[in-house]
């Protein structure tokens, strides 16, 4: 399972925004790992305080505090993924054990591994790449350390953007399992437009027992990624949200280099933007398919009775984000 985020993850550690290496079946926490986010971590609050000291007499009033701010949640939105890993490393292992045994119950398919870990590459080259043009639009920006300015947008955005996409690849993973966990047991189309009910205690040879075990380990996962993922997700769209405003105001009231400043600006709106998208597809996709399944297969209607007795599955799936509640 956690092969289909190898490359996010090695991104990830490469600039230093998580602790977390694979081992086996799963991840685990290295001290070598915790010290270089450290340091990373360090340098971005250098480079971010050096950053306001030398635009302290560059800007007005409104720019200044409007940066101050904005670097100020972006740092603490970075180092609050690296904390709250280290503090909930056990349940995201705890998760992806659970993952590893629906794959061993349901039989999973290496090449939806291999599909998840071309696709969460081709997105995590296509975010990071947006970045790109803002290094080189940045450097023409600014009269005052130019170079400063590139190493800050790259520190930051970086370090943000891989641990979006290290959660990203986290719930495609839990995506594919419940995608294919649905082409088991629901009912065809054809099926539903002639209105057949499943009457029988078997999809193709799996016991409803079975089928519930496994929607279980994989809505477990889910709720424990979201215990793991659930400050991170709110700093994240505060940061967004903060960063999209600042950037509009600075649009308006910026007057030197105004070209490479609306370029800049809109480029990083642009990748903000990607960012909550990312987010917000993946928790959407995700959870709309553990809820197909919950429809068609645990609701009143296809409730199945075997030897005389009735069994009665009562579930609810609540969606915090990325909440998908253990079914009981």
């Amino acid at each position: 399972m956690v092969n289909s985020v190898k490359s996010l993850l090695w991104a990830a550690r490469l600039v230093g925004s998580t602790p977390l290496k694979i081992t086996r079946n799963n991840v685990s926490i290295s001290k070598i790992g915790i010290i270089y986010s450290a340091i990373v971590s360090m340098a971005i609050l250098f480079v971010g305080v050096t950053k306001i000291y030398l635009v302290f007499n560059h800007v007005n009033r409104n720019t200044l505090i409007l940066t101050i701010l904005r670097t100020i949640f972006s740092f603490i939105g970075i180092i609050a993924d690296v904390i709250f890993t280290i503090i909930n490393y056990e349940e995201l292992r705890s998760a992806i054990d659970h993952i590893h045994v629906y794959d061993v119950a349901a039989k999973f398919n290496n090449k939806y591994n291999n599909l998840t870990l071309i696709h969460c590459r081709v997105v995590g080259l296509i975010a990071l790449a947006l970045w790109l043009p803002v290094l080189y639009v940045s450097y023409k920006t600014v009269d005052y350390c130019p170079l400063l300015e590139v190493i800050a947008h790259y520190l930051f955005y970086s370090c943000i953007t891989t641990q979006i996409l290290l959660f990203y690849g986290f719930m495609m993973t839990l995506y594919q399992r419940f995608n294919h966990l649905s082409q088991l047991v629901v009912k065809k189309d054809w099926m539903m437009e002639m209105k057949i009910q499943t009457l029988s205690g078997t999809w193709d040879g799996l016991k409803l027992q079975n089928v519930w075990l496994m929607h279980s380990n994989l809505s477990t996962a889910a709720e424990k990624i979201n215990n793991c993922y659930s400050v991170q997700l709110l700093l994240w769209i505060m940061i967004f949200s903060l960063s999209v405003l600042t950037r509009l105001y600075t649009i308006m009231n910026y007057k030197e280099n105004l070209m490479y400043v609306i370029v800049k600006d809109t480029i990083c709106g642009l990748g903000v933007f990607l960012n909550l998208v990312l987010i917000i597809f993946s928790c959407h996709i995700t959870s709309s398919q553990a809820n197909k399944i919950v429809d068609q297969v645990f609701s009143p209607v296809s409730a199945i009775q075997r030897h005389s007795n009735t069994i009665q599955i009562v579930s609810g799936m609540t969606t915090y984000l990325v909440i998908l509640s253990k079914s009981s």
